[in-house]
C-alpha cells in the first residue's frame, strides 16, 4: 500500500512541478529574462505600421503577406542593385513559401525607381516611416507591422535564416 501512495505522489509531482517552476521563474524571486535573442535582425521598439508611410490602398494591397521592404535613397547605384539581387535571391531561397513573401522597393516622393522584373513591387513613401535612419531591409508582418529591420550590407544569409524562421512559426500569410 505505501508503494502505491509513492508512485501516486511521484505522478502527481510530474504533473505539478512544472507549474510551480513557471511560476517561481516570474516573481521576484526568480524572475528568467533571456540574455539574447535567436534573430539576427534588429526588432523594432514600437512596430510602425506600414500604412504610416505608404497610400492606404497600397498598404492594403500588401496587407496578409510577409514583405521584405527595401527601403532605398535617392540613387540606386551599383551597391543598391547588389542589395536587390541579393534580396531577390534570399526570396527564391524559400522555397515553397516564397508565395508567402512579396518584395517591395520603396523609394522617397518623386524618385523614379529603376525597372524591376517581377516579383518586385515598387511604392514612393509619402512620408518619412517610423524607422531608424540605418535601416535599408525591413520585414513586415502580414498584419503591416515592422517585424526587424537590416542596416546597409546586410547579411543575406542571416536574412534568409529570419525569413525562414519567421514563416515556420506564422500561421499568417497563407
Amino acid at each position: 500500500m505505501k508503494k502505491n501512495k509513492l508512485q501516486l505522489l511521484l505522478l502527481a509531482l510530474v504533473f505539478v512541478a512544472p507549474v510551480v517552476i513557471a511560476v517561481l521563474m516570474q516573481t521576484r524571486l526568480a524572475h528568467y529574462e533571456p540574455e539574447a535573442t535567436k534573430n539576427y535582425g534588429t526588432l523594432f521598439e514600437t512596430s510602425p505600421q506600414l500604412g504610416a508611410w505608404l497610400p492606404p490602398v497600397e498598404a492594403a494591397r500588401l496587407h496578409g503577406s510577409w514583405t521584405m521592404a527595401y527601403v532605398a535613397g535617392a540613387d540606386c547605384g551599383q551597391d543598391c542593385l547588389a542589395e536587390l539581387d541579393l534580396l531577390s535571391r534570399v526570396w527564391a531561397a524559400q522555397g515553397q513559401e516564397r508565395d508567402r513573401v512579396q518584395l517591395l522597393y520603396v523609394t522617397p516622393t518623386g524618385i523614379t525607381p529603376p525597372a524591376l522584373a517581377a516579383p518586385w513591387l515598387s511604392h514612393a513613401r509619402e512620408a518619412e516611416p517610423a524607422m531608424p535612419a540605418a535601416a535599408r531591409v525591413i520585414l513586415i508582418d502580414p498584419e503591416g507591422y515592422g517585424a526587424t529591420w537590416y542596416p546597409a550590407a546586410f547579411d543575406g544569409t542571416e536574412l534568409r535564416k529570419d525569413l525562414r524562421h519567421l514563416l515556420k512559426w506564422s500561421k499568417s500569410g497563407r
